[in-house]
Parts: C-alpha cells; sequence; structure tokens
C-alpha cells in the first residue's frame, strides 16, 4: 500500500507541472486572438458602384431601345420609298433625323458598354478581394465575420456582376453590327449642313472604333463557327454512309420493313437535323461577314 501511495502522489505531482513553451502550438492557438478584433465591412464602395451601375443599366436600357425603334424605322423607310410610297425628298428628310438620333443614341449606348464592361472588370476584382479576406478573417476569428461580414457580402458582387452581364448579353453582335451598317447606310451622299456634317464624321468615327472590337470578337466567333461547321457536315457524311448501310442490308434480308423503316426514320431525320443546322451556320456566317464588309466599305468610302 506504501508503494502505490507513493505513485499516486508522484502522478498528481507531474499533472501539476506546467508543460514547456511550444511556440509552434502558440501560433495555432487561436483561441487566444481577442473578441474584440474587428473587420470593417466594405460598404460604401460597394453602394456607390451599385448606384452607378444602376443608373448606367437605366439609360444603357433607353438608348439601346431607342436605337432599336430608329433602326426598325429605318428598314421600314426604305421598304416604303422602294415601293413608291414615299418621295425620295421625303425619304431624305426623314432618314436625316433618325440619323441624328441614331448618332447621339448610338454614341451614348457604345460609351455606356465600354463604362459597364469597366465596372464589370471592378467589380470582378472587388469580389475577388472580399472573398480573400473574409477567407482569412474566418481563419482568425469565425464569429466576427458571421457578425459584421455575413455570409451574403461575396454574393453582393456577384448579383451586381450578374446585372451587368445580362444588359450587356441583351446587345449581341449582330445586333450591334446591324446597327452599324444601318446607320452607316444613313451617312452616304445628300448635301448635309455644316451642323450635320459633324455629327456625321463624329457618328463615323465612333462607328469605325466600334466596328475593330466587333471584326476581333467576329474573327474568334466566327473561328468557333467554322469549327462546329466542320464537325456537322463530318457527321452528316457519317449519317448518310449509314443510310446506305442499312439499305444495303435491307436488300441482302438482314432486316425486315418494319425494322428498315424504323431505322431510315431516325437516321433520316438526324440527317435533316444536321443538314439544317449547317445551312443556319452557313447562312448566320455569310450575313455577318457581309455586313462587316458593307462597314468597312462605307467608312473606306466605297460606294
Amino acid at each position: 500500500m506504501g508503494l502505490l501511495d507513493f505513485l499516486s502522489r508522484l502522478k498528481r505531482k507531474k499533472s501539476k507541472r506546467k508543460r514547456p513553451y511550444d511556440p509552434f502550438q502558440r501560433r495555432l492557438d487561436f483561441r487566444d486572438v481577442p473578441k474584440s478584433k474587428s473587420f470593417p465591412p466594405k460598404i460604401n464602395s460597394f453602394k456607390q458602384m451599385k448606384n452607378r451601375v444602376k443608373e448606367d443599366l437605366e439609360f444603357f436600357r433607353m438608348y439601346m431601345k431607342e436605337v432599336r425603334n430608329a433602326s426598325l424605322k429605318m428598314e421600314e423607310l426604305e421598304r416604303m420609298v422602294r415601293s413608291g410610297e414615299v418621295a425620295k425628298s421625303t425619304y431624305d428628310m426623314i432618314a436625316a433625323e433618325l440619323g441624328e438620333i441614331m448618332t447621339f443614341s448610338l454614341e451614348s449606348l457604345f460609351k455606356l458598354k465600354e463604362d459597364l464592361e469597366m465596372m464589370r472588370v471592378r467589380a470582378k476584382l472587388e469580389w475577388v478581394r472580399e472573398k480573400a479576406e473574409i477567407g482569412e478573417a474566418r481563419m482568425i476569428d469565425e464569429k466576427a465575420v458571421r457578425e459584421q461580414h455575413g455570409y451574403s457580402s461575396v454574393s453582393r458582387w456577384e448579383g451586381l456582376i450578374s446585372d451587368i452581364d445580362k444588359a450587356l448579353s441583351s446587345l449581341t453582335i449582330d445586333e450591334e453590327i446591324s446597327f452599324l451598317e444601318r446607320y452607316l447606310s444613313l451617312t452616304k451622299g445628300g448635301n448635309p449642313s455644316k451642323e450635320r456634317s459633324e455629327a456625321i464624321e463624329r457618328g463615323r468615327e465612333l462607328c469605325g472604333k466600334r466596328l475593330e472590337a466587333i471584326r476581333k470578337t467576329w474573327s474568334s466567333i466566327r473561328r468557333e463557327k467554322i469549327e462546329q461547321l466542320m464537325r456537322l457536315e463530318h457527321e452528316s457524311s457519317q449519317l448518310k454512309e449509314k443510310i446506305r448501310e442499312a439499305e444495303v442490308r435491307f436488300e441482302i434480308g438482314y432486316y425486315d420493313e418494319d425494322a428498315f423503316e424504323a431505322i431510315m426514320s431516325g437516321l433520316k431525320a438526324d440527317l435533316q437535323k444536321a443538314e439544317r443546322q449547317i445551312s443556319d451556320i452557313r447562312d448566320y456566317v455569310d450575313e455577318m461577314d457581309r455586313k462587316v464588309f458593307r462597314c468597312l466599305e462605307i467608312l473606306e468610302g466605297t460606294p
């Protein structure tokens, strides 16, 4: 019993000794971080950008509507002058008015587009920064992050970026090049006033800049369309080969009539779908190429 008492006292004595200081353990002990540490929310910069984006989006949609309306009116006016419903002098007068509207609206629309693209980049950078900051802060104090930043802090930037993307995607490249072609067609010929000539020159300069940007974007899209076209043509060739093979198998009695008709129905439906897609892509590429080339012709002064 004496030995057992001795060992028991020795064990209690050892348990009261302090553990040696471990600097690595100290670094990992986050519980020692003061609870009062604060993480100031980045509200002001977000509110300012949100308000600016909201205002720009409203004007962007407004000018988009104006350009579309003017473009539709111009299309109808051209139809009317071709059919003889309106005189050439009337056409020239109304076309000049529509041209002035399109000059101002296009200029405003393209400037807003550039502004929104810039703010999208800034919002994306803020989103990345806040995401990184919250990640670092969470390692230190989870509770403070929840109270001061909240889990929705990052998602607000995502929502802002989504709003910008939605607006920008509403102006497609084929619609934009159509606007340019229609506007540039209004600037040809005639005997405009000095004020009108200055507006036309400003508009043509703006169209030239936008056309360069469109050509770069279209070059990439066109390459993708051509690759898609090649895949579809290969698929079409394979389907035709399968149809010929099915016909041979039917002739030698490999398929009965019901099985043959079912196989042929499916193959022909797939072939028609592929050929329709091929036709649509070719028409789209040809039309875009024509519009880009026509805009270049007008800007370079080719009649």
